[in-house]
């Protein structure tokens, strides 16, 4: 068998300029990077994001939480849950270790948790559903494409998008 190289036709004119500058301001990185020549700036909160994948810091989640209790605790969720990078995987063991403590209650800890998370999704969808369409067309303008090619691409993820959800 052979190999056929396909060639990617981008449709839309700022999408090659949006993706080669990307492609240059990642090679002006990494080769700062690897020269280590300069420091670049906030490269230690930089280092600090990618390492943790957090905006907040541990300290902060653990101080919050230990200070404020359940208010503390549903705001972080509900900020975890919006997609936004903060960790749960901190706020829920360190809010396990406030029950095992004595200063949380495991049932309140835990509903106040599913509360937060039901909230803001419920809150993530409708800004979605009233929001969603002219954001996205906007989006689409920006990248020079037209209503149809939204139209299009609705159309195709109706008639073959199931497979996604397998």
């Amino acid at each position: 068998m052979g190999l056929s190289l396909r060639i990617i036709k981008l449709p839309f004119p700022r999408t090659k300029i949006c993706l080669f500058s990307i492609a240059l301001v990642a090679l002006f990185v990494s080769l700062s990077e690897i020269v280590d020549c300069f420091e670049l700036p906030f490269e230690s909160l930089a280092g600090h994001l990618f390492a943790s994948g957090s905006l907040v810091s541990t300290g902060f989640v653990t101080d919050s939480m230990a200070s404020f209790g359940y208010p503390a605790v549903f705001v972080l969720m509900a900020l975890e849950s919006a997609s936004l990078p903060i960790p749960s995987e901190v706020i829920s063991p360190f809010a396990g270790y406030l029950v095992f403590e004595g200063s949380m209650n495991f049932v309140t800890v835990t509903l106040v948790s599913t509360i937060a998370g039901l909230v803001d999704s419920m809150v993530d969808y409708y800004l979605a559903f009233m929001l969603g369409r002219p954001i996205v067309e906007s989006f689409f303008e920006w990248l020079g494409a037209g209503p149809g090619h939204l139209d299009r691409a609705e159309r195709w993820l109706s008639a073959r998008g199931s497979w996604i959800m397998k």
